[in-house]
């Protein structure tokens, strides 16, 4: 638990035990680093081909829309500019509005994704989404 007698200075690292635990295969694990590489360096190419490799090619914005749950344009905007911050959350009403417009939009899709990646990516995605509620309940602490 988080100590709250600690001086406000110090700095406390705190771990988190979802308690999912699983071995990633050593192929997926290097297409899951693949598409992550790409996502950070905004390379849709390289999206593309790890998304072919997961089974969910023609889907590619899209996966990558869910692993970094920011639009396709912010994502290829990282790209361009070569500033992975336009990854992060604002945390603005308009951009919570705008996310969940877009989960609303692409239901379907989303479900046919969720349906066609690799079963350890579904894992990793609920770990991604638990350490992005840890953050946002952290940075509003």
């Amino acid at each position: 638990p988080i100590s709250p007698y600690l001086p406000i200075s110090q700095v406390q690292l705190v771990l988190l035990d979802h308690g999912l635990y699983r071995d990633l295969p050593r192929a997926f694990a290097l297409t899951y680093s693949r598409l992550w590489h790409g996502v950070v360096l905004g390379d849709a190419d390289a999206i593309r081909e790890a998304a072919e490799e997961m089974g969910v090619g023609q889907y590619y914005p899209l996966l990558a829309a869910m692993l970094t749950a920011r639009p396709w344009t912010d994502i290829l905007r990282a790209g361009d500019t070569g500033d992975a911050r336009a990854l992060h959350e604002k945390g603005t009403a308009a951009d919570k509005k705008q996310i969940a417009g877009y989960a609303a939009q692409y239901a379907k899709h989303i479900g046919i994704v969720l349906d066609l990646v690799p079963r350890p990516l579904l894992l990793l995605f609920k770990t991604n989404d638990c350490l992005r509620h840890a953050e946002r309940q952290l940075r509003a602490a």
